[in-house]
Order: C-alpha cells, then sequence, then structure tokens
C-alpha cells in the first residue's frame, strides 16, 4: 500500500495475507485501520484507493473505509 506525499509515492504498509478473499482482506485492512487511527490529515481514512479489479478487495475496502472512494484502474 503506497501513500503519496511531497517527493510522490512511498510506502504506507506491507500486506501478507493467507488467501485473496475477502475475509482476508477485511482482516489485514482492519489490523491496518486500527494502527493508522490518527492519520490521513486528521480524517482518519484515506479518500481514494486505486486498486485493480478484485472484488474481494474492492468489497473489503468498502466495508473497513466506507467514506473512502475507490477507483478502478
Amino acid at each position: 500500500m503506497l501513500t503519496r506525499c511531497a517527493v510522490g509515492a512511498v510506502p504506507l504498509a506491507i500486506l501478507i495475507k493467507k488467501g485473496q478473499s475477502e475475509e482476508d482482506y477485511r482482516c489485514e485492512f482492519t489490523l491496518l485501520k486500527s494502527s493508522l487511527e490518527n492519520s490521513f490529515g486528521g480524517l482518519g481514512y484515506p479518500k481514494i484507493f486505486i486498486t485493480d479489479d478484485s472484488d474481494a478487495e474492492r468489497n473489503a475496502l468498502k466495508y473497513v473505509w466506507p467514506n473512502s472512494k475507490t477507483l478502478l484502474i
């Protein structure tokens, strides 16, 4: 997972999981969210996620960060 900054994009997290189910993604995103409580400019959630066409990943992002926008590339 990357985030933008003044010099471009920097790594925010490396997520290692057992599988690629929606439940696997929810678990890892929930853990990440709990460690980044006071981040994202004080919003507590990223404004935008850019993903591929993984429905499991996109659904888990919407579940964990419902206020974030998800864009497909």
